[in-house]
């Protein structure tokens, strides 16, 4: 057996008593001993440094230094590694020992009391002390390293004195700089959250109470504010008496799991809350419902100020269909929205799923018009999910913020995606709930359409007056109805079964016909087709009918039958035949009629025109049916006879009309239209027939006579204006010649019967002569009147200068605008300015032109007179602002004997001949006289155009 080893290191002054050790020593046979021997301690420490025994016996008292100063230097030079110390003293002092063995000595021995066995046993005991508190010592530095891995705490609260000791993590885990140490239990107590306080402080008092193991989980706040979970662990300790000595225990920062664990459990309580919706939603297949319990659930978890469910439309507008509100915030509910800047910015990520969170509405550097919108429902903060069916952009859940800003959590986001995602499932079950619901509708409805259907053509089958046979697909007769019994004889009894040559039911010569027809039938060609045949009766007759043929087939398209719809024509048969011989003895009738015949329908079409009709139009009967024959009616008669017509076929009354049609040869006739509505025996409407004559010779001797009198009123209208206007022009003239003769006749007689002195002598001469000259000129009018009348007035020409006579005029009424201070302006804007003309006429016209607008403008007005060359033409024109002249009087300005009003010439004299002279004498002249005035009060302005003479013919005269 291998005996144990140890390196022993005797420090001695006495040799005899490093001897006494070593003989003892090696008087125990079960180890084996290296053994070093120092006479001073600093030898000493040297051969523990060197060797690192595992045992050193010491003694107290050294040359150089006592025991104890030896220990300590050991301890420092070998740190926590020092070996065994057995301290060797000559005195059994205990102070000596306690001393030592707080300075680390193993243990304590008196030289004078040292034997074998006592040496052994106090060396094995302190070689077994070393080990183990070097044991202790690596355990507590692993715990300590393991503490400082987990970032764990230790204290002890010492209660006695109310002193708590930390280790060096506790200052970061309750986040505190270490100078802030928390020394006493009331120091701890405010290092932890105020909402937690009660909860440790009882759970303390509970674990001093109880003796019970103290383990908690509590709040601190940091020194920067920020809120950490701590774990805490302990156990009291008691002294013989029962009273709580101290408590020790650890924490350790638990935020990070403690935020794991509060993470987990939002998402148990998420996931529970989709899956309570997810329940709700697969009880439920109320679309409504379901959306009801999402914003309300969402709300309560979320706890935001509303939550609601926006419903799209195909232009992109929607509907706030369900919403849940706080007490306080408004509702939108049922609102429509539109945001313009939606379908430019957010349809296509909407649709891929893009999830909208918005903290602040506005640093979220949204568009103005989404930030306009959100701000209309006081939204501070939004949160917008879609909800998506497959590709379809259904809807959008929104959560609201109203009060403030907020952050929206990622779990938050994914609480509302989960959500979607079940209400996408929701809202496709619930759409094909109610597609089932609204198929089941539908097909009870069909079920029972289609029960009532049968029902109503059983009853029509049995009840029509068509005859309804149904073959098979090997065309054997598999219904036969009361009509088909009626009609041919058989009852369903005989014939059901029977195949199509298995009975003779069809005429032999109209055989190859129905087979002709029912071929394409059987063979799919056609799905239904009519036809016309004979068939025999059961008694041997013969009926007429009418086969209405139709296949009825299976969903492959597969023939289940023919079905037959027949109808007993022979009467209508024997009807036509009557009737196609009584339109042809009409069709003779009316062909060999002397009048026009037409016929129309109720449609108020025309359908038939007779043999003369059409060989007065020259027209065939398919350009003349419809409405085709008014091309031919006059354009003026047109109306006239379509509303005619019209009144009279909506009334269903007979009318009369005159109207005017063309000819075959161009020629319009007048016509007598008589149309007479024609009815059933029963007083069905069935259309009109009408008649027609020529009636162009009466319509001539009609309109001759009209128009004869119609001259014959125009001739009597002019005589009767003749005789008035001569009447008047006799009245006139009577009153002129005798305001001349007037003062003549009263002067003369003054002269005659009066001595008079020379100044009224001469007043008298000057008014005899100035009358007698006013007499002289209404002669002078009347004579020029009767010359042109008679055609008998000359013209003496000459080589004239127009503004030579335009000045002489002027000159001529010069006097009599100055008495009535009227302004005379004359512009020559053609020098020189000749014609051919006679200068007395020429001179005549313009005096005329000039004293009628002296006379008729009134004082203060103004005269103009403008001569200047218009193409070719001498242009002169007289404009003044006098009385003007009426528009219903100006046509008529120049004509004889015509004035505006009987008191202008009892105002102003004359006889109305003065402008019908100046017009034929500028006409003698080659010119043309015109008159303009906006109406009476407005001037009137007189246009006098008079050929110039060319430069050559000027040369050649």
């Amino acid at each position: 057996m291998t005996k144990k080893q140890y390196t022993i290191v005797l420090v001695d002054d006495s040799p005899e008593d490093r001897e006494t050790y070593r003989r003892y020593l090696c008087q125990n046979k079960q180890y084996k001993y290296t053994i070093l021997e120092a006479e001073f301690g600093e030898e000493g420490l040297e051969l523990c440094k060197l060797s690192n025994p595992d045992a050193v016996f010491l003694d107290y008292l050294l040359p150089d230094f006592n025991g104890l100063e030896f220990l300590a230097e050991l301890r420092e030079q070998m740190n926590e590694n020092y070996p065994a110390v057995i301290m060797m003293t000559g005195q059994g002092d205990e102070m000596i020992a306690v001393q030592a063995i707080r300075s680390g000595a193993q243990d304590y021995l008196v030289k004078g009391r040292l034997t074998a066995d006592s040496i052994r046993l106090a060396l094995e005991s302190a070689i077994e002390k070393a080990q183990l508190r070097a044991r202790l010592e690596q355990s507590e530095e692993r715990l300590k390293l393991a503490l400082e891995a987990a970032k764990m705490g230790t204290w002890e609260w010492k209660i006695p004195s109310n002193t708590i000791v930390w280790s060096n993590l506790v200052s970061s885990i309750f986040g505190r700089s270490p100078d802030l140490y928390l020394s006493t239990y009331e120091a701890f107590v405010d290092a932890v959250h105020p909402e937690d306080c009660n909860y440790i402080t009882q759970s303390i008092a509970r674990a001093l109470e109880e003796g019970t193991e103290y383990e908690v989980e509590f709040r601190t706040i940091w020194a920067d504010g920020s809120v950490h979970w701590v774990g805490g662990k302990g156990k009291v300790y008691y002294d013989k008496t029962g009273q709580p000595l101290r408590m020790l225990g650890t924490v350790m920062d638990i935020t990070k799991s403690k935020q794991a664990e509060i993470a987990r459990q939002q998402q148990i309580q998420r996931e529970k809350l989709v899956l309570q919706i997810a329940q709700r939603i697969r009880k439920s297949l109320d679309l409504e419902e379901i959306l009801n319990i999402t914003v309300h659930e969402v709300r309560q978890f979320l706890q935001s100020d509303r939550v609601l469910i926006f419903r799209f439309n195909p232009n992109w507008e929607g509907t706030v269909v369900v919403e849940s509100t706080k007490p306080n915030v408004s509702s939108i509910l049922s609102t429509n929205i539109y945001d313009p800047c939606f379908t430019q910015t957010w349809i296509e990520p909407y649709r891929n799923g893009r999830i909208l969170a918005i903290e602040d509405i506005h640093t979220a550097n949204l568009t103005q018009c989404h930030v306009d919108l959100l701000s209309r429902f006081e939204v501070k903060a939004n949160l917008v999910v879609p909800i998506l069916q497959g590709e379809h952009l259904w809807g959008l859940l929104l959560a609201h913020q109203c009060s403030a800003p907020r952050q929206w959590q990622q779990w938050e986001k994914d609480l509302l995606s989960s959500l979607t995602t079940q209400m996408g499932i929701a809202i496709q079950q619930s759409t094909l709930f109610e597609q089932a619901q609204i198929e089941l509708v539908q097909r009870k409805e069909a079920e029972s359409t289609l029960r009532y259907t049968f029902g109503k053509l059983n009853f029509l089958i049995e009840n029509s007056p068509l005859a309804v046979i149904e073959w098979d697909d090997e065309f054997r007769i598999c219904r036969w109805s009361s009509e088909s019994e009626r009609i041919f004889g058989w009852t369903s009894e005989e014939v059901i079964g029977k195949k199509f040559d298995d009975w003779q039911f069809v005429l032999r010569e109209d055989l190859e016909a129905v087979v002709a027809t029912l071929n394409p039938l059987i063979k799919g060609l056609e799905q239904r087709n009519i036809s016309s045949n004979r068939n025999y009766k059961k008694d041997g007759s013969v009926v007429f009918c009418e086969w209405y043929n139709s296949v009825l087939v299976d969903e492959s398209g597969k023939m289940i039958s023919i079905l037959s719809l027949v109808l007993d024509v022979t009467e209508r048969k024997r009807v036509e035949a009557a009737l196609k011989e009584s339109e042809a003895l009409f069709r003779h009738m009316a062909d060999s009629s002397p009048v026009m015949l037409w016929l129309s329908d109720v449609n108020k079409q025309y359908y038939y025109f007779n043999k003369p009709w059409l060989d007065f139009t020259g027209r065939t009967m398919e350009e003349e049916i419809g409405n085709g024959w008014t091309d031919r009616v006059h354009p003026d008669d047109f109306v006239y006879c379509f509303e005619t017509y019209t009144q009279a076929f909506d009334a269903r009354q007979e009318f009369r009309m005159e109207y005017r049609l063309q000819r075959h040869d161009g020629e319009y006739h007048w016509l007598l239209d008589i149309g007479i509505p024609r009815f059933t025996a029963v007083g069905d409407f069935l259309g009109y027939i009408g008649s027609c004559i020529d009636i162009s010779d009466r319509k001539q001797v009609e309109i001759e006579r009209t128009q004869l009198l119609q001259r014959e009123q125009a001739a009597r209208m002019e005589a009767e204006a003749a005789n008035r206007i001569k009447n008047e022009f006799l009245t006139v003239l009577s009153h002129e010649l005798r305001t001349p003769l007037n003062p003549i006749l009263g002067w003369t007689k003054i002269l005659q019967h009066s001595k008079l002195d020379a100044a009224k002598t001469a007043t008298a001469l000057a008014t005899i002569e100035r009358n007698a000259k006013l007499q002289a000129q209404l002669i002078e009018d009347l004579l020029d009147v009767s010359q042109i009348l008679q055609g008998n007035l000359t013209l003496n020409v000459s080589l004239v200068n127009l503004e030579t006579t335009i000045i002489g005029a002027l000159e001529t009424v010069r006097l009599a605008a100055q008495a009535k201070s009227i302004q005379i302006q004359s512009v020559f804007e053609l020098q020189p300015c000749n014609i051919i003309g006679d200068p007395s006429r020429l001179q005549q016209i313009l005096w005329n032109l000039l004293s009628n607008s002296v006379k008729f403008t009134p004082s203060g007005g103004r005269v103009e007179v403008r001569l200047e060359r218009i193409d070719g033409y001498a242009q002169i024109t007289v404009s003044d602002t006098g009385q003007g002249i009426s528009a219903e009087f100006l046509p008529y300005v120049f004509d004889y004997f015509r004035q505006a009003d009987s008191t202008t010439t009892r105002a102003f004299g004359g006889l109305g001949l003065g402008l019908a002279i100046v017009r034929q004498l500028v006409e003698l002249h080659g010119g043309m006289i015109s008159a303009q005035s906006l109406g009476k009060g407005q001037g009137s302005t007189f246009t006098l155009k008079l050929p110039l003479l060319q430069d050559e013919e000027l040369v050649n005269d």
